[in-house]
């Protein structure tokens, strides 16, 4: 995951930072942190980078419009990735230095003067290297997934993940649904990597947790398992998780990984009232997500549900809607028209329209199971949830 302004406003010397122009660009990537308390000279030009990010006093600019155009001119020319100005010399910039930095996508950021320098561009370059760490430990997962490492391989490869990994392994995998979860989520990373036996780290769209253990028995994963999705729960309550099978070969740990992504991007039915997807639970997404990518589950979504969109969009009527519900309420008509408040009736013609559109042949039985498995493709396609 690339390392960003948006990133840097979440470091503890940031927490308070104002954002004064370019609020549009915080997702510019930051690839190093510089100084710049004096003009740009030739030579700073010369040796600038591209995404770049400058703290600076600005005390050489302070009263002088030109000069903070020039100044800007060069971040801009050189694509810095932003500026971070210490409120010691100035309070705000001119509102014309300002639209001047929103149509140039140049955020500027301005945090108290009481903070050091030092402080700033450790906190910065410490989360650069961790994202380059992610970034290698990211394309190890990757390589385990992708099913090219003999036994040997994914061995030495795991170990390099963490050489503490015990010979049984389960996986969880966190989707945050909730911009505020994200803190939350960086202290259950925290708390995984500081035990011996776990592992956690950022992977795609969510948190991949790998837990090692001796499997003494069939509960004992089972247990272990259930203990981290409790503390996971009780802090991000509103997230989704996905477990693995429990007692997985720490050889299999592949398969554990891809469970955990499929059950937390596509399960539907949780346990207990929670966002917790167990793999096993899937039923016949299990199946369907081993075709995850290919171009015959797309098409066979398509085929089924493509022209029933395009008649809603063109009608204005609901009948994809209806179908969804109908299939959620198990076929039963009353409680589907109870539930979109409408008549029976209504459900019932709308059902058949959809048959109608479809020319489907097929019993009442086979149309729904078609239509419910279409449904299952549509998710794992979209990685709806």
């Amino acid at each position: 995951m690339a390392i960003t302004v948006n990133s840097i406003l979440t470091l503890p010397s940031f927490k308070n930072a104002a954002v004064l122009a370019g609020a549009g660009a915080l997702d510019n990537e930051v690839l190093q942190v510089s100084i710049a308390d004096s003009p740009i000279t030739e030579m700073d030009y010369v040796v600038a980078r591209e995404g770049d990010f400058y703290l600076s006093g600005f005390y050489f600019a302070k009263d002088s419009l030109e000069s903070m155009y020039e100044f800007f001119d060069t971040l801009i020319a050189t694509k810095a990735s932003g500026l971070c100005l210490l409120d010691e010399y100035i309070k705000a910039l001119p509102a014309e230095i300002v639209g001047y930095c929103d149509r140039n996508r140049m955020p500027v950021l301005m945090v108290s003067a009481d903070i050091p320098y030092a402080v700033m561009i450790k906190e910065i370059m410490e989360l650069i290297i961790f994202d380059g760490q992610n970034t290698l430990l990211a394309r190890k997962i990757s390589s385990l997934i992708g099913g090219t490492l003999d036994d040997r391989h994914k061995l030495l490869t795991l170990k390099e993940i963490n050489p503490h990994f015990q010979n049984s392994i389960s996986a969880l995998y966190i989707i945050p649904q909730q911009e505020n979860e994200r803190a939350a989520l960086t202290e259950i990373t925290n708390y995984f990597n500081r035990r011996i036996e776990t592992f956690a780290m950022e992977y795609e769209s969510g948190i991949l947790c790998l837990i090692s253990y001796n499997a003494s028995s069939p509960e004992a994963g089972a247990e272990k398992v259930e203990y981290f999705i409790d503390r996971i729960s009780s802090r991000c309550p509103g997230a989704r998780i996905g477990a693995s099978r429990h007692n997985n070969k720490l050889l299999d740990a592949a398969d554990a990984i891809s469970q955990a992504i499929a059950a937390a991007k596509t399960g539907t039915a949780g346990r207990n009232g929670r966002n917790v997807f167990h793999y096993d639970d899937l039923g016949v997404m299990k199946l369907l997500h081993l075709l995850s990518g290919h171009r015959e589950l797309e098409d066979f979504c398509r085929d089924i549900l493509d022209p029933i969109l395009e008649y809603d969009q063109k009608t204005g009527s609901q009948l994809f809607d209806t179908m969804c519900v109908f299939l959620e309420q198990r076929r039963d008509y009353r409680a589907t028209a109870k539930k979109l408040f409408v008549h029976e009736n209504t459900i019932r013609y709308r059902v058949e329209k959809v048959r109608e559109i479809l020319e489907t042949r097929n019993t009442a039985d086979d149309f729904c199971e078609t239509f419910s498995i279409a449904l299952k493709c549509r998710r794992i396609i979209r990685g709806a949830f």
